[in-house]
């Protein structure tokens, strides 16, 4: 999951980047209905700002371990472990 919302994050900043340097208002001496400032705060505020919220999430957001730490020896055994290998306790799901 954190993975799709990097590249689904960053996908969406560079479509928003890539529309504001396309944009037909953007290029020198073009005539248009709207204005450069129009097209870079749509850009900015419908693609990059939550293309970067996006990207960020999906930093944020923690992977479930396949691992534990043994509350007795602090060791990092398996999950689904119900005595630690290492010094031989018993582990509380």
């Amino acid at each position: 999951m954190r993975t799709l919302l990097r590249i689904v994050g960053v996908v969406w900043t560079i479509l928003g980047i890539m529309n504001i340097t396309e944009s037909p208002s953007m290029q020198a001496g073009a005539k248009s209905l709207i204005g450069p400032e129009f097209v870079i705060l749509f850009n900015v505020v419908l693609f990059i700002i939550p293309g970067l919220v996006l990207a960020g999430l999906g930093s944020l957001i923690k992977r479930k371990s396949a691992e534990k730490k043994c509350p007795e020896c602090a060791e990092l055994i398996k999950r689904e472990a119900k005595i630690c290998r290492f010094c031989k306790a018993e582990v509380a799901e």
